[in-house]
C-alpha cells in the first residue's frame, strides 16, 4: 500500500477517528469533574457570604440564638433584665431550670435562677450544675446553657 492508496487513506483516518473518541472519551468526565468541583466552590462561597450577611441584618426575632458577644451586658446604663423563673425539676439528679430570660443570658442571672429554682424543687443548688432552659411561650423550650450555681 502507498500513501496514495484511497483504502489507506480511509484506513487512517477511521484510526484517528477511534482515537479521537477514545481520548475524548477519557477526558470528558475528569474535565466534567474539574469544572463541578470549581463551580460547587464558588456557589458554596457566594452561599456563605449570603448568609453572613443575612445574619448581620437578622430580625430582633433570631436575637435569642445570637453568639453571645451581641447581647449587651448589663452596666450602669443598663441594669440587668427582669428574670423569671417559671419553674425546675430534678431529673435523675440533673437539674433543669424554665426561665423566661427576657433577652439575657443565664450567666448575667445565675444566683436569681439558682435561688429561685432551688425554691421549685425545695433544696439548695450550690455548687451544682444546672441546665437552664429558655422558655418560648406556646412553642417548646429550647436550651440556654449550663450554669453552675454559687
Amino acid at each position: 500500500m502507498k500513501w496514495s492508496d484511497p483504502q489507506d487513506r480511509a484506513d487512517r483516518r477511521v484510526r484517528h477517528a477511534i482515537w479521537t473518541a477514545a481520548l475524548i472519551a477519557l477526558l470528558l468526565p475528569v474535565w466534567w469533574n474539574i469544572v463541578s468541583t470549581v463551580f460547587t466552590a464558588i456557589l458554596l462561597r457566594q452561599s456563605a457570604h449570603a448568609f453572613d450577611e443575612a445574619l448581620q441584618h437578622a430580625s430582633p426575632v433570631t436575637a435569642p440564638y445570637r453568639a453571645p458577644e451581641s447581647m449587651p451586658t448589663p452596666t450602669a446604663t443598663h441594669p440587668t433584665p427582669v428574670v423569671r423563673v417559671l419553674g425546675a425539676m430534678n431529673n435523675k439528679g440533673v437539674v433543669n431550670i424554665l426561665v423566661d430570660l427576657d433577652g439575657t443570658m443565664p450567666q448575667q442571672s445565675q444566683d436569681k435562677i439558682c435561688r429561685d429554682g432551688g425554691a421549685f424543687i425545695a433544696r439548695s443548688l450550690s455548687g451544682e450544675i444546672v441546665y437552664v432552659l429558655r422558655s418560648r411561650g406556646t412553642q417548646p423550650a429550647i436550651s440556654a446553657g449550663t450554669i453552675v450555681c454559687p
